[in-house]
């Protein structure tokens, strides 16, 4: 009895039950009419068995009278209609654990009821099991149980085993709609193929958790349609059946309904039913969703239980030619005789219906008369006569007739011409390789010429085979298949050649050899795909990404070599070697690859194996940190892949591989700060080889691309232009795409080459907005093609955050760029939770952030908060991360500056900041950020220590040492000489503490703030710190008496600071501070109280634009309202302003000026 039946509308009068709910299902009760025909149809049968009815239940479970007449019907059906006649609710004394709605169905076994929860609300089915056998209880315990195990959205679900009255019962879930073989009526076929699909993966579940099924049919799946019109299958009984009827077996034990039975259940072998006998039954459910009845349907139940042992199904596409050829195969395949010519899992039936659906070529290739034919032909042995062939064929089907409309001449004459057929496209194909082959072997030289002549010939026999498999059929059309796709493996045009030789497969000309050649071009994709993937910048992608090509590519490949070894050539050692790398065996891989090149001296693919093997086991070597070890097996892989060039020198794709282990090498070298040059030019070397061999090699232009990449880096990185580099990296991205076609990683290629680019110019003063838009919108394309490439999402972020800081250096608001940084930043992290990379991004783009907010009044404490946060969340995952640190030290650089421009004490602040730069310095030495960035620590920090009246000298010698550093590493960083010039500032205003003359150290400052504005000239911070350096040496110089100069000059530096970046508070201030001291320097009333008044606007708008100024100009602004009363009586604004502008002398010479300046 199924766990559930569905209330349907009422359309029958007569009082039966329809197998759907009733019929016990551990019996083979087979009445009325066909064994089947009730499946297929709807069609209704007696109930002979034993009812369960309110007699049987015992006292305290049998319903009263009344309750039953004022309990609502169901929604009609048949069901409804019998129930009518016995008690639609169930009464239990005292057990309020469900409330008993009414009568489903019953049988001999038990009754299953319609019961609501009232704990959780819902409604269940509850299954009552009539029985005394303790032995059959705790079996029917035991399977719901497992069952219950069994998660997936179209299994029933089990909620509940318990016992009431002495009754056991099983709560399941309340599934409203019928059985499949109704529902099908009103499906279309896309959505019959859906339903079989769904309930294929319901079953691999089941299968996972140990559990079989046994009768699995399409009144065993019930469907719901829901309120979008979309059907939902549900299998049902899963596992129960075999269970419920263990006592009653006989010798002829056979456990289900015949017609969705296997042959090893009809035949009574319980020791051979596994999943595979489930798979049969969803096949037999499928043939009948494509023609209306499951195979034999219509014959008496023993005829039927002979048919299926002993006969093949009719084709589906003589039932209905309309059906699909590539789903009557998959059908046929589910039903073949032997179990390991199915499906080998219920998963692998429902990925070839998901082909199917995707309008791809399917796997399965069913076993026809044709195939068993050719079982002999393949092997070109026409000796054995087409008489002997024949006979072969009828021997396999059992010795029974087979649905054949041809006669027996046409069947030999056809067998007779497919094996010719197979002779000459077979030879074809062997010449072209053997054409190829000669080829690769001559002096290394342009082979297009030898591909055209190859592609012009597989041309030519494609439209033999489509006229042949038009003819002879589907076989004729696989032998065709496999020759061209043995063609384009030659050519290396690998995916025309897995296209090809799948659809050889998928049409029945499943040979060792085909499954062979299928795997290795599988394995081939796979391994492009696989050095696509090692090109990403982080693990994280890097394993996501392999995830990806494993299942696309890696689990294809495998299979079908597997199958080939099977075969009697397969068992060669070449094929035991790509096996054994496919499935990561590497050291197997490569004694394996040497067996087979001491056999085959001439083949060159077994080194190519050796070298495969190596590599792969350098990228491990590589994750676990031996660097060495890494190295070692890169250059022995390379010299394996010069062997193998060596005998084939004119093959593209040996070059390929040496210039992908170079690759390998640069990238190992470059973060180990290592010279790269040598390996640069091996690469350059390889790929020019391989575009001699084929001149539009896309491949070995997108190889070329990310040598000048890593190039580019490591100059950039010893304070080198890189923009050559960078120019010729763009220039073979875009050439490769021309060839090969659009491809994310080149479109991140091309947007990592303008970032640096960017980077690299901004440091010397150019606009960057060109390369940036052009790094966000080349990763904007690679999104668009891969919405999960996590690495994209990371670059974008960064140069859109880039965008920001300039648009904040122009005066521009940028908190439009920093907003969709942060969901870009946000998306990597997401996309690649392990990796440190992009949480080390997000620190940066917030201390971005919370620098724009401290230099306009915001506190910027939570965006210190979240840098901090996000640092330390990577440094978590990578203790020694170097960017991470660096991006910590600048969180609390940032803070420091708050601090300071608020009067808090910094110091504690700016110990952390010079804690996280000297962590990142054990790590690398000569990084350039983290030395610049400790120099900038200890430059605050003299300042402040200055302010509170302590001595810098320490401070000032451990910034110049690691400013110095930096700038030994990078001559032309800008960043460095800024810092160095705060350095000098800091030393002079020590110098005017303690009594002596700050001139030489101001002098200092400027020479360093004059090369910094010469290397950018369109930075307006040298500018606004030039500025400050006068105003600094104007207030020393006038009590001297010279300070015309220096204020001159100040006011000419802040303009050109402001005309840069007009919308900055500082500089306006800046700029009314100068305008003041030139005021004090007036003998003109009139001109004095001009200055006084555009000083008053400058230092009121910037005082309203960052209230954080207020407490180093507020004493500046209260100087000019002290003077403004008498502006115009001569010089007497000196005197009444003098205490004020002893208190903004004060305040310059205490170091509060400290903040950054842009």
């Amino acid at each position: 009895m199924p766990l559930h039946v569905a209330l349907t509308d009422s359309r029958h009068d007569e009082e039966t039950l329809s197998d759907r709910g009733v019929r016990d299902p551990g019996v083979v009760g087979f009445t009325g009419g066909g064994a089947c025909g009730a499946e297929r149809s709807g069609r209704q049968i007696k109930v002979e068995s034993e009812t369960l009815s309110s007699r049987d239940l015992p006292p305290s479970v049998r319903p009263p009278s009344q309750e039953a007449q004022d309990c609502p019907p169901e929604s009609g059906g048949r069901l409804a209609a019998v129930s009518s006649r016995r008690s639609t609710e169930l009464a239990v004394a005292g057990w309020d654990r469900y409330a008993v709605l009414g009568l489903v169905g019953e049988g001999g076994m038990g009754a299953v009821y319609k019961a609501r929860d009232p704990r959780l609300n819902r409604l269940v089915a509850l299954k009552f099991l009539r029985s005394s056998d303790s032995g059959l209880v705790e079996h029917f315990f035991r399977e719901a149980r497992a069952q219950a195990q069994i998660d997936h959205p179209n299994v029933c679900k089990v909620y509940e085993v318990g016992e009431v009255a002495g009754l056991p019962y099983i709560a399941m879930q309340l599934i409203q709609g019928g059985p499949l073989g109704e529902a099908m009526q009103s499906m279309s076929l896309e959505q019959r193929v859906k339903a079989i699909r769904d309930v294929a993966e319901g079953l691999h579940e089941g299968h996972r958790t140990g559990l079989i099924h046994r009768d699995v049919k399409s009144a065993n799946i019930l469907v719901e349609r829901t309120a979008t019109g979309e059907f939902v299958p549900y299998l049902v009984d899963f596992g129960l059946a075999r269970e419920i009827k263990a006592e009653d077996r006989t010798i002829f034990s056979v456990e289900g309904t015949p017609c969705y039975m296997s042959p090893e259940q009809v035949a009574g072998d319980l020791r051979q039913l596994d999943r595979r006998t489930d798979v049969y039954g969803l096949g037999a459910t499928l043939y009948e969703a494509l023609v209306g009845e499951p195979p034999f349907a219509g014959f008496p139940p023993l005829d039927v239980i002979w048919k299926v042992r002993t006969e093949l199904p009719r084709p589906v596409r003589e039932i209905d030619h309309c059906v699909p050829m590539d789903l009557e195969t998959i059908a046929l395949k589910c039903l073949e005789k032997e179990p390991h010519r199915r499906y080998d899992s219920a998963r692998a039936l429902a990925e070839d219906l998901q082909r199917y659906l995707d309008d791809e070529p399917v796997r399965a290739r069913r076993a026809s008369w044709v195939y068993v034919g050719w079982s002999k032909v393949r092997k070109h042995r026409l000796s054995l006569g087409v008489g002997a062939l024949a006979l072969v064929a009828l021997g396999m089907v059992g010795g029974v007739a087979l649905r054949a409309r041809v006669t027996a001449r046409e069947q030999r004459q056809r067998a007779e011409e497919v094996g010719a057929l197979a002779q000459e496209i077979g030879q074809d194909a062997k010449e072209m390789e053997l054409f190829m082959r000669y080829a690769y072997a001559l002096p290394l030289h342009d082979t297009m010429r030898e591909k055209a002549m190859i592609r012009a010939r597989l041309s030519d026999l494609e439209r033999r085979v489509t006229a042949s498999g038009e003819r002879l059929g589907p076989l004729a059309d696989g032998a065709g298949h496999y020759a061209l796709g043995r063609g384009f493996l030659a050519l290396g045009e690998v995916e025309e050649a897995v296209r090809h030789l799948e659809q050889s497969l998928s049409r029945g000309y499943d040979t060792a050899e085909v499954s062979f050649a299928a795997g290795r071009a599988r394995a081939m994709l796979y391994s492009r795909a696989l050095d696509k993937a090692s090109r990403l910048p982080n693990r994280e992608a890097q394993e996501a990404r392999r995830d990806e090509i494993a299942r696309e590519h890696l689990e294809p490949a495998l299979r079908y070599l597997r199958s080939s070894v099977e075969g009697a050539r397969a068992s060669m050692p070449y094929a035991s070697a790509l096996l054994a790398l496919l499935e990561g065996r590497l050291d197997d891989a490569y004694a394996e690859g040497e067996r087979a090149f001491g056999a085959e001296p001439w083949s060159y693919e077994a080194r190519v194996i050796q070298g495969d093997a190596l590599r792969g086991r350098a990228t491990l070597s590589e994750d676990r940190g031996e660097h060495e070890l890494a190295l070692g097996d890169l250059r022995r892989a390379i010299a394996l892949y010069r062997e193998a060039s060596a005998m084939a020198t004119s093959d593209p794709a040996l070059y390929d591989a040496q210039a992908e282990a170079w690759l390998g090498v640069m990238r190992i070298e470059r973060h180990r700060g290592a010279d790269l040059r040598a390996a640069y030019e091996q690469v350059i070397q390889s790929c020019d080889q391989s575009l001699v061999a084929e001149p539009r090699r896309a491949v070995a232009g997108a190889n070329k691309a990310w040598a000048h990449i890593h190039q580019g880096w490591s100059l950039y990185r010893q304070g080198e232009d890189p923009r050559e580099s960078l120019r010729e990296a763009l220039a073979e991205a875009e050439q490769a795409m021309q060839w090969g076609g659009p491809d994310p990683l080149a479109y991140n290629s091309i947007g990592a080459a303008s970032w640096l680019r960017a980077q690299y110019e901004a440091g010397i003063g150019l606009d960057t907005e060109e390369p940036l838009r052009r790094a966000v919108e080349s990763n904007r394309r690679a999104i668009e093609m891969d919405p999960n490439y996590g690495w994209a999402h990371n670059d974008i972020g960064i140069a859109l955050g880039l965008l920001g800081e300039r648009a904040v250096a122009r005066g521009v608001d940028p908190r439009r760029f920093f907003s969709e940084s942060a969901e870009h930043l946000d998306r990597a992290v997401a996309l690649s939770p392990g990796d440190p990379t992009p949480r080390a991004n997000q620190a940066w783009f917030h201390a971005q952030r919370a620098l724009y907010e401290l230099e306009h009044g915001v506190d910027p404490a939570p965006s210190v908060e979240h840098a901090i946060a996000h640092a330390e969340s990577a440094l978590k995952m990578r203790p020694g991360h170097v960017a991470s640190h660096n991006n910590l030290g600048l969180a609390y650089m940032l803070l420091a500056e708050h601090l300071v421009v608020v009067g808090g004490d910094a110091r504690s602040s700016l110990e952390k900041a010079l804690g996280s730069f000297a962590v990142a310095l054990r790590s690398s030495p000569a990084d350039v950020e983290a030395l610049r960035g400790s120099g900038a620590a200890w430059a605050l920090l003299s300042r402040v220590l200055v302010a509170r009246g302590e001595d810098p000298e320490a401070a000032l010698r451990a910034g110049r040492e690691a400013l110095t550093a930096a700038l030994a590493v990078a001559p032309a960083d800008g960043e460095a000489r800024l810092s160095l010039a705060a350095l000098d500032r800091a030393l002079g205003w020590a110098a005017v503490s303690s009594g002596r003359n700050p001139r030489r150290a101001f002098q200092a400052a400027h020479e360093a703030l004059m090369r910094a504005h010469t290397q950018n000239p369109r930075s307006a911070r040298p500018l606004a710190a030039l500025a400050a350096l006068h105003r600094d040496r104007a207030m020393m110089a006038r009590r001297g008496g010279r300070a015309e100069e220096d204020i001159g000059e100040g006011l000419r530096r802040i303009r050109g600071a402001l005309s840069l970046n007009p919308t900055l508070p500082a500089y306006r201030a800046l700029q009314g501070a100068l305008l003041v001291l030139k005021a004090r320097g007036s003998r003109d009333a009139g001109v004095r109280g001009g200055l006084l008044q555009r000083a008053h606007d400058d230092l009121t708008q910037a005082l309203a634009g960052n209230r954080f100024l207020s407490r180093e100009y507020g004493a500046v602004l209260a100087e000019i309202e002290a003077m403004r009363p008498v502006m115009g009586a001569g010089g007497a604004g000196r005197g009444a302003g003098g205490a004020a502008r002893r208190g903004a002398e004060a305040a310059v010479q205490a170091g509060a000026t400290g903040g950054r300046k842009r």
